[in-house]
């Protein structure tokens, strides 16, 4: 439990930067265990990579603006 209590502590007394990487590493590693356990099962795709993924139809103008205003 101590290890989860550290790393508790640590993502509160981490800056925004940091946290935000530790956000996408934990999403990461959630992606990735979804996609090893949906592969066992015989399933091609998990729900969480559908949750995540942008439509065909999406512009890309219209992501390259939002970002680039960021």
């Amino acid at each position: 439990m101590s290890v989860f209590k550290d790393l508790q502590t640590k993502f509160k007394t981490a800056n925004i930067v940091e946290q935000l990487i530790y956000i996408n590493v934990a999403v990461f590693i959630i992606t990735l265990i979804s996609s090893s356990f949906s592969g066992l099962y015989g399933k091609q795709s998990s729900f969480i990579y559908q949750w995540f993924a942008l439509s065909s139809s999406f512009d890309i103008f219209t992501w390259w603006i939002f970002t680039h205003s960021l």
